[in-house]
């Protein structure tokens, strides 16, 4: 997968300096095979299948180990 991306924003945090980077995706390349089928026309991917990886601090990760959804407030 390659992300193109722009720095929108650099932010520092916190009493021992912690840096937050935002930036916008331009561009995202993605396999096929990792994707849902959507009746509304959107890209929807697969969770399980791309098995996403959560960076919690220092040397600790987390994995997502049960995807859900939820319906967005009106």
């Amino acid at each position: 997968m390659l992300i193109g991306c722009e720095l929108y924003e650099i932010k520092e945090i916190g009493d021992i300096p912690q840096t937050l980077i935002f930036v916008e995706i331009k561009e995202l390349y993605i396999s096929d095979s990792v994707l849902k089928s959507n009746k509304l026309e959107r890209i929807n991917i697969d969770a399980d299948k791309v098995k996403p990886l959560a960076r919690l601090g220092g040397g600790e990760y987390a994995s997502i180990t049960t995807p859900f959804s939820l319906q967005r407030p009106k």
